[in-house]
């Protein structure tokens, strides 16, 4: 029976995806549930799982940067390759002039059949190379390639055996270090080095097209910088008694989400988008946490952190953390954004300057708190410093606006720090 692989909506505000890669071949064995293709959108790349099992009959949308509307069938799902596809769906399912059409189709050569394993070696093999199949997820495959690591030998870690990066770091004996990726907005740098060493001596020269995610980041940036008109304004925030927030399981940065949240309150408009020359003011104060991933970034969202204790806020940070080391966000998680906080001060990074999240109209650049020497009624003192960047879409904000807003995030944290 044919089953149809569509495009999913997978938001409100979706409309489209680009096939980034898929991880499946015609005439490939699926189970349902399995990832078959690796879809980016205008907030994150995500992974589409088989609605049914059986083969990949046909693939109707390769990969391509051409956009694919959501519900659009991109390919099939059968029994087998012998069954016949739809007449209506397959006219209907021509790729875009701007998309390569793939192979004309073969008939299926059937498969050698192999003695079926020992009990005795299926317990050793790995989990994802029991059936014969080896299921991974795209980044573990890049690395694996990389490394030179045979996935066929590696033990998954992840659902259903699935290998994720870090059992092929693990495998290759150069597990990962433990640090963090950086959390940072805007268009970074290129994503490969331009001369990476491949032995003692010799260097290589490396390009890499912009392409998935990081295409997407470098579209959808550079359009804010061109079209918001930014201003910037900086202030000096003092940390001490609200530092004193912080306890196990609690970070810098879930206090700092707090302060804004209950800040903006008071100024609505920065809680704001801006869409097709409508300012829309929003009722929830919903906080995007930029959040830097190997291949791009993503702004997942702490929903009405302003009705949130710095706890509740805590626990909803922790599964970003998660997500972060697994590469394994959703749409869902950046869904609703209203404003965005770019923290960098765990690295160190004492102020900077960010790059509005369209369609919102603010972003707050958040530095390291760090002890500085401040005048205090004409004496000298030591204390617990912040510098909070603020970037304003100054079509929707005005100066005066802005800067009662940061002299009001300055009250929250150093004179009602108590109510955080």
């Amino acid at each position: 029976m044919i089953k149809d692989i569509i495009m999913p909506k997978l938001g409100e505000t979706m409309e489209e995806g680009t096939i980034a890669k898929w991880l499946k071949k015609e005439g490939d064995s699926i189970e349902r549930g399995e990832p078959i293709v690796e879809v980016t959108t205008d907030k994150a790349s995500f992974e589409v799982e088989a609605p049914a099992g059986g083969v990949l009959r046909k693939i109707v949308c390769p990969a391509s940067e051409t956009p694919v509307k959501v519900i659009e069938v991109i390919g099939y799902i059968a029994g087998s390759m012998d069954e016949k596809l739809p007449e209506k769906k397959a006219d209907a399912a021509v790729p875009d002039a701007g998309r390569q059409a793939p192979a004309a189709e073969k008939p299926a050569a059937a498969a050698p059949s192999e003695p079926a394993p020992s009990p005795a070696a299926a317990a050793a093999a790995p989990a994802a190379a029991v059936s014969g199949r080896i299921i991974a997820s795209p980044r573990a495959k890049k690395v694996a390639a990389l490394k030179g690591v045979d996935l066929s030998t590696v033990k998954g870690s992840g659902p259903r055996g699935r290998i994720v990066e870090k059992d092929v770091l693990k495998a290759a004996g150069q597990a990962g270090t433990g640090v963090p990726a950086p959390v940072m907005t805007g268009a970074s740098s290129a994503q490969t080095p331009i001369c990476a060493a491949e032995a003692p001596g010799q260097l290589e020269d490396r390009v890499t097209p912009l392409a998935g995610m990081r295409k997407v980041i470098a579209d959808r940036l550079s359009q804010s910088k061109r079209e918001k008109p930014h201003f910037y304004i900086k202030m000096d925030i003092d940390m001490t008694e609200a530092s004193a927030k912080k306890v196990k399981g609690v970070s810098f940065n879930d206090i700092v989400i707090r302060g804004i949240a209950k800040t903006i309150e008071q100024f609505p408009m920065l809680n704001s988008t801006f869409e097709n020359n409508r300012i829309c003011q929003h009722s929830k104060v919903n906080a995007g946490v930029a959040v830097s991933l190997k291949n791009g970034l993503v702004v997942p969202v702490v929903p009405e952190a302003n009705h949130k204790s710095i706890g509740e806020i805590a626990a909803v940070t922790a599964t970003f953390k998660q997500k972060m080391k697994e590469n394994s966000f959703k749409p869902a998680d950046m869904k609703g954004g209203t404003l965005t906080i770019s923290n960098m001060g765990m690295f160190g990074i004492e102020e900077f300057s960010a790059i509005i999240n369209p369609p919102e109209v603010a972003i707050f650049a958040v530095g390291a708190i760090t002890p500085k020497p401040v005048v205090i009624n004409g004496g000298l003192f030591i204390r617990k410093m912040m510098t909070v960047t603020m970037s304003v879409d100054h079509r929707v904000i005005d100066g005066a606006y802005a800067a009662a807003f940061m002299r009001g995030l300055k009250e929250t944290f150093e004179v009602n720090h108590g109510k955080l």
